[in-house]
């Protein structure tokens, strides 16, 4: 009898938890990159800056059942604005980049300097990706022709990153209560018998 009780609960457990995995859809990179003139035009962002932290990020959305946000990976970038064009006044910036490979996310390294064109796309925060014409700086020439002498950025800004434990942590929380709900009814059914 309690071996069964002991096998409804784990059998309780992963059919419970089973809900919170989805499939990731995949996203093949396929895209042609703008004339430097294009990009002007079409980027609400364009600036300059050294990358100061560069973390993987997934996101939590993932873990909802049924949802229908969006499930992206990628990189979450920090860089200090040096030069300013279009749409950027701070000293700092936090930009998204999708997973590198087929999503075509830009492989921002470290200490390296970039010329960045960025957009609001899916999210509320800039995005740029490897056909945006975002480019080291050093290979990116001819773009600093066309854009001419930018402006420093005026408004200072510190990013400071935050923890993203609290929709793990609750997901967790509601699983565990669940399986203590059905573990306590078990006990129960058991000593009425």
């Amino acid at each position: 009898m309690q071996r069964r009780n002991v096998f409804a609960v784990l059998f309780a457990f992963f059919v419970s938890s089973s809900f919170f995995f989805q499939g990731i859809p995949a996203h093949a990179c396929s895209c042609s990159t703008p004339s430097a003139q294009e990009a002007i035009q079409q980027s609400p962002a364009i600036f300059s800056g050294k990358v100061t932290q560069v973390k993987e990020t997934n996101d939590w959305c993932e873990w909802i059942p049924f949802s229908k946000q969006p499930v992206r990976g990628g990189f979450d970038v920090v860089l200090d604005v040096q030069t300013t064009w279009k749409g950027m006044d701070q000293t700092q910036v936090l930009i998204f980049t999708e997973d590198l490979g087929l999503s075509c996310g830009f492989p921002f390294e470290v200490g390296r300097e970039y010329l960045v064109y960025a957009s609001y796309w899916d999210r509320d925060v800039l995005e740029t990706h490897i056909c945006s014409r975002t480019a080291e700086l050093i290979n990116a020439t001819d773009d600093l022709q066309v854009l001419g002498s930018g402006n420093p950025p005026s408004h200072s800004v510190e990013i400071v990153w935050t923890q993203r434990l609290i929709p793990y942590g609750a997901i967790g929380i509601l699983i565990l209560a669940g399986v203590a709900i059905l573990f306590l009814a078990i006990q129960k059914k058991r000593r009425r018998t």
